[in-house]
């Protein structure tokens, strides 16, 4: 880092500001850029995990509700049943 800080006094010092402000001004763009890259990676890596927690849950939900109505057809009886029932009444 101390050779770039000396790089850039020299080109101040020296006179020649163009060159130095390019340079600068080239720096700054690349990381710009560099910093939006990872910006929009992490922003893609957080909604991708947002979407896979989703589908998790929807699944978890769908489950849960098969488990309820599979747990409330055992439990209640079939006409059927209830008939038979009532026929062994005294």
């Amino acid at each position: 880092f101390g050779a770039v800080a000396l790089a850039l006094a020299l080109s101040f010092g020296l006179g020649n500001r163009e060159l130095a402000a390019e340079v600068t001004r080239d720096w700054y763009m690349r990381y710009r850029a560099e910093r939006q890259a990872i910006d929009a990676e992490a922003a893609a890596e957080e909604a991708e995990d947002l979407a896979e927690e989703a589908s998790e849950d929807a699944s978890d939900a769908a489950e849960d509700a098969k488990d309820a109505k599979d747990k409330t057809e055992q439990t209640t009886p079939s006409p059927v049943q209830v008939d038979a029932d009532t026929a062994r009444m005294p």
